[in-house]
């Protein structure tokens, strides 16, 4: 389908002008114009009224585990490593693919809520992921986590290539696969160089957790004289294919100058790390160093939602606050991050813009809200004013997938029940009062 946006505010994130008001011509998956009046050139295209709406691009949660939707409230206010031993990873041994679904439809149906258009996944049964990625229109980078802590690197492994062959450029594209060690913590020497080797030789990236907390750190010296981030570096995961890397919250300044250097990319999930207590990462030095930043939500487990809107706000303030400095995190640079570097750190840089050639994935913003108006800066308003209630309309690939908040690809009603049944029989009754 092909579509002809009429008179947008629109803020492309690209160019000299941070908005203007305008039209957008959409043909097949690309914005083929974008302009003052398009109509002479585009009245055969179907239109899309946009007064009274921001375009802008679609948001990217670079880094989540959509199935942990499933697991919403379930070890609030607790440390993380208590969290992970003591109630996350005894439930994840009760996941069924069946199970997997249910968290995989929820997660995709409340990114697709607030204006997300791609994200990047890592847990297991990801052929779940994948396939609610697909239905729902999404773009994805997926890969299956990977842990030889334990027992059962291998198998681990074989599944991560096995999904690398059976997913890797499905959808047209939208489907993107990784490996993902899950973290220097739990995995060996040996493990980490036989899944870098695995990634070249595939052609793809790795995604991997790292420095989350100080305890992580202060056991990474204790055991190999090395930061995590050293660690990595003197193992080559950094040198060969693209990386990211999710937290980085404690880093050390040779640290930074690592990931700077070999290009890594980091994602910075702010409201999980505060609510697991775990700090605030240096990501106004990373930024001002050179280092691609993207933003994420975590899991629904440690956040508690999906919702992208609440991470750039959090991005833009706690960053002040902690650093005394109102001029950190600046709107504009926040929402850079939100999209084209989210975007471009996920394997897609043909998205997070409004550009002639880009991807036509296109959110539309309700300003005739309580929440929006008076609008003086359309910038400052979308990062401090703006949130998921105000995304009425998204297009991915050039395909409306929510139109006046309606959901055109996915049933909102039997997702949700579905989710609270696989819930309930993920708990079994014990723990789980069902509302």
């Amino acid at each position: 389908m092909s579509w002809l946006i009429k008179g947008a505010l629109i803020v492309p994130l690209a160019g000299e002008k941070p908005w203007f008001t305008g039209d957008i011509a959409v043909i097949d998956d690309k914005i083929a114009a974008i302009g003052d009046d398009l109509t002479p050139a585009y009245n055969d295209l179907k239109k899309i009224p946009a007064q009274g709406f921001i375009a802008m691009p679609g948001l990217i949660n670079a880094h989540t585990h959509i199935v942990m939707n499933l697991l919403r409230g379930c070890g609030d206010d607790m440390p993380l490593e208590d969290w992970l031993s003591k109630r996350i990873f005894p439930l994840e041994n009760r996941l069924t693919a069946d199970t997997a679904r249910a968290g995989a439809m929820s997660g995709v149906l409340e990114m697709l809520a607030s204006g997300v258009t791609a994200f990047c996944d890592s847990y297991f049964f990801m052929d779940e992921v994948a396939k609610a990625a697909l239905q729902s229109g999404m773009r994805a980078n997926l890969s299956r986590g990977l842990t030889d802590s334990g027992g059962g690197g291998a198998e681990r492994l074989r599944e991560g290539v096995a999904l690398v062959k059976n997913w890797d450029g499905q959808g047209g594209g939208r489907i993107k696969v990784w490996l993902s060690p899950h973290a220097p913590y739990t995995c060996g020497d040996s493990y980490l160089r036989e899944i870098e080797a695995e990634a070249a030789e595939l052609g793809v990236g790795l995604n991997i957790h790292v420095a989350e907390t100080r305890r992580e750190v202060d056991d990474s010296l204790a055991a190999y004289g090395k930061t995590p981030v050293e660690r990595l570096n003197d193992l080559s995961l950094f040198d060969r294919v693209p990386t990211l890397a999710a937290h980085c919250v404690w880093l050390s300044p040779a640290d930074q100058a690592i990931l700077r250097q070999k290009g890594v990319a980091v994602v910075h999930n702010p409201q999980s790390n505060l609510k697991l207590g775990s700090g605030i990462g240096p990501i106004p030095a990373l930024l001002a160093a050179g280092v691609p930043v993207a933003l994420g939500t975590d899991g629904a487990a440690s956040n508690n939602n999906l919702d992208l809107w609440e991470e750039i706000r959090a991005a833009a303030l706690i960053h002040k606050g902690a650093g005394q400095d109102p001029t950190l995190m600046p709107a504009a640079a926040v929402l850079r991050v939100a999209c084209p570097a989210g975007a471009a750190a996920i394997g897609f840089p043909e998205c997070g813009t409004l550009e002639v050639g880009k991807k036509a994935d296109i959110l539309l913003v309700d300003i005739d809200r309580p929440n929006m108006r008076p609008l003086l800066d359309p910038l400052s308003q979308l990062v401090y004013s703006a949130g998921a209630l105000n995304v009425d309309t998204v297009l991915i690939d050039g395909r409306l997938v929510l139109r006046r908040q309606e959901f055109l690809t996915l049933d909102q009603e039997r997702i949700l029940a579905e989710a609270q049944a696989a819930a309930e029989k993920l708990f079994g009754g014990d723990t789980w009062v069902a509302v």
